[in-house]
């Protein structure tokens, strides 16, 4: 991850100390450290609290370690599930233009909140997606990060529709055979009937 500057590894961590202090035990966690919005602007750190003989707090040891950029697990297909985390109201994901970014930013910040993980449906305007989201570390000390998984849903509403129409296709191939086979049978019904009715009359 390389050499932070303290003065700025403080003014980030610092609206965790509170928490920081009141732990006894390590935590891990995530910090941006660089002002952009994919995965290698944040760092995950591991805060381990450090103390001396007589139980004496000095202080914590800070270990961080770059994120890697999972956004595309493959380059070559289009429907490729796109990867990324959601801290503090920002979301850390590649290939995002600016309005759907901001459409993603504010449907997490309603649902977050209040559920640790689930789905729902978003339209954006590369299409329609179902977006996945996972508290990665409930525990934690430093503010929570959540995993999010970006699906499109284009291809498979294709092929839902696609499906519809042959399901279409061939309920109107059944019904079609079976007014035919219909007419059929009455008519080979009707011949004996008009026979005893010729032969009735006659």
């Amino acid at each position: 991850a390389g050499v932070v500057d303290r003065q700025l590894l403080n003014q980030i961590l610092a609206p965790n100390v509170g928490k920081l202090r009141n732990s006894d035990e390590q935590t891990v966690g995530y910090i941006a450290l660089e002002s952009g919005n994919e995965l290698s602007d944040l760092r995950e750190v591991v805060v381990t609290k450090v103390l001396d003989w007589d139980g004496k707090n000095l202080g914590a040891l800070v270990l961080g370690f770059a994120v890697p950029n999972i956004t595309r697990l493959d380059s070559e297909q289009k429907a490729a599930l796109s990867a990324g985390i959601w801290l503090r109201d920002q979301l850390y994901l590649k290939g995002l233009n600016t309005p759907d970014r901001r459409v993603l930013a504010q449907q997490l910040s309603a649902v977050v909140p209040n559920e640790a993980s689930g789905h729902f449906a978003v339209d954006l305007e590369s299409g329609p997606h179902l977006l996945f989201f996972k508290a990665i570390d409930p525990d934690t000390q430093l503010s929570p990060a959540y995993e999010v998984c970006l699906y499109p849903l284009a291809s498979a509403l294709r092929e839902q529709q696609a499906l519809r129409w042959k399901i279409l296709a061939f309920g109107l191939g059944v019904l079609f055979v079976g007014f035919a086979a219909s007419l059929f049978i009455s008519k080979g019904l009707s011949e004996p009937v008009n026979k005893i009715v010729a032969g009735s009359v006659e």
